[in-house]
C-alpha cells in the first residue's frame, strides 16, 4: 500500500538498481516485482531502474542473492534517505547516524 511505501522511504531505506541506461531497458526482470520502478533525474538524461523498498540491509541483500542467481549481474544495492539516492560522500558522514549503513558498508563496494 502507499502508506507502507511512503514509512518506508520516509527515513533510510534501500532498493536494488538493475540498470542505468539512456535508452529502455530491454530485460523483463523490472515487470517480474510489483516493486520495480523506473526513475528519470531531471538533470540526467538516464533512467534508472530498481526492484524493491527495504528499510532493512539484511533484507534487501536477500533479494540481490536472488537477483545474482538469476542472472542479474548488474545488481547492486542502494541506499537512499528520504527517497534521494545517498552518494558516496554522504554514506561516510551517515554510518554513525545509522548503524544499518555500517551494515551496508561491510558487504557493498563500488
Amino acid at each position: 500500500s502507499f502508506d507502507s511505501y511512503y514509512e518506508t522511504i520516509a527515513d533510510l531505506s534501500y532498493k536494488i538498481q538493475i540498470a542505468k541506461t539512456k535508452q529502455m531497458y530491454k530485460a523483463d526482470v523490472i515487470r517480474q516485482y510489483d516493486t520495480g520502478i523506473i526513475e528519470k533525474t531531471m538533470n540526467e538524461d538516464s533512467y534508472t531502474y530498481t526492484i524493491g523498498i527495504f528499510d532493512r540491509y539484511n533484507e534487501v541483500r536477500k533479494l540481490k542473492s536472488e537477483l545474482l542467481q538469476r542472472g542479474i549481474l548488474d545488481a547492486k544495492v542502494v541506499p537512499y534517505l528520504n527517497d534521494r539516492e545517498i552518494d558516496f560522500s554522504q554514506l561516510q558522514a551517515l554510518k554513525d547516524e545509522f548503524a544499518d549503513l555500517k551494515e551496508y558498508l561491510k558487504f557493498e563496494s563500488e
